[in-house]
């Protein structure tokens, strides 16, 4: 399922620049959303060209190109443009343009008026988010998706311990294999800080990065807990959730592909310290009839696995139908 592109704004939408243009010759100071989406390969270097040249940009405050996988070249096309002056948020979800293209961004002088900016799944790795992490020109960014990308331990430290993890109050780097070192690096930031949900789904953490991310302070303000898809946490891993007595506050935990098996169930399943929780996501996991059945009739955690077992199925249908 594709992720909905940037707009926090809600501005009114365009998929097209003639859209767009003829929107501003009815609305000259309007503020509009410029969603093109996939750009075919074929043209597209004109398609660019001319989008760049276009008046009607300095009206659009949210820009999305996405799933086009264009290039540093093409992307620099873009970035020319003396009309791309009032950008809040941009998105390049699935483009694919590796660090190059991400340094081109962190030296992109508009970067300071964004405060919403998507790279989700364009091949970032340690190089681009350390530019990212000591640029200059972040000082507005508020938001930032690094999801789906190739970001290591080191990457995600330099990103934790820049002034920008201090400003972010919504992060995303799940999908990167940064590890317990990476989860570490975060459990000691201000990162710990932004949100009230945070999503560790498939970054390669076990026990120790759990340990490490159950000690941290800030832990008790988490609501929503996603480890889904460390699939060497396992029981003992998990098990720690049950005597971490500073969750109290946590409403939502997923640990679907975890490893997880009866025994690791029936521990969570008898976990005080989960007592607040409203929905419990344990699919693919190691567990049988017996295991799943420990989560469903426990006094502590039944109803939130119950919730959790049909939000599972709502996913299901969601997915058989797109």
């Amino acid at each position: 399922m594709r992720r909905p592109t940037l707009n926090p704004e809600n501005l009114p939408s365009h998929t097209s620049l003639k859209s767009l243009e003829d929107a501003v010759a009815k609305h000259a100071s309007g503020r509009f959303h410029l969603d093109l989406g996939f750009i075919p390969s074929a043209g597209r270097p004109d398609v660019l060209k001319a989008i760049a040249a276009s008046p009607a940009l300095a009206n659009v405050a949210a820009l999305a190109i996405t799933h086009s996988k264009i290039d540093v070249k093409e992307l620099k096309v873009v970035f020319a443009s003396r009309h791309l002056t009032a950008v809040r948020a941009l998105d390049l979800q699935g483009s694919y343009f590796h660090d190059p293209g991400t340094k081109l961004i962190s030296r992109w002088e508009p970067l300071t008026q964004v405060t919403h900016l998507s790279l989700h799944g364009v091949a970032v790795g340690p190089l681009g988010v350390k530019e990212l992490a000591a640029s200059t020109l972040t000082e507005r960014l508020v938001h930032l998706d690094l999801g789906s990308n190739n970001i290591k331990g080191a990457g995600i430290a330099a990103l934790a311990e820049s002034p920008l993890a201090e400003r972010l109050t919504y992060w995303d780097a799940s999908y990167n294999p940064f590890g317990n070192i990476g989860v570490k690096a975060i459990a000691a930031s201000p990162l710990m800080r932004s949100s009230k949900r945070i999503g560790f789904f498939y970054v390669g953490m076990t026990a120790p990065g759990l340990k490490a991310l159950l000690a941290s302070p800030d832990i008790k303000h988490i609501e929503d807990l996603d480890l889904s898809g460390n699939h060497d946490l396992g029981d003992a891993g998990l098990g720690l959730l049950a005597s971490a007595k500073q969750l109290a506050g946590l409403r939502r935990l997923d640990i679907r592909g975890t490893g997880m098996t009866d025994a690791g169930a029936r521990t969570l399943a008898g976990a005080a310290s989960l007592a607040g929780l409203e929905e419990l996501r344990f699919a693919n996991t190691l567990l049988t009839t017996a295991g799943i059945d420990a989560f469903r009739t426990s006094p502590i955690v039944g109803a939130a696995a119950r919730a959790g077992l049909e939000a599972d199925a709502r996913d299901e249908a969601e997915r058989k139908k797109g």
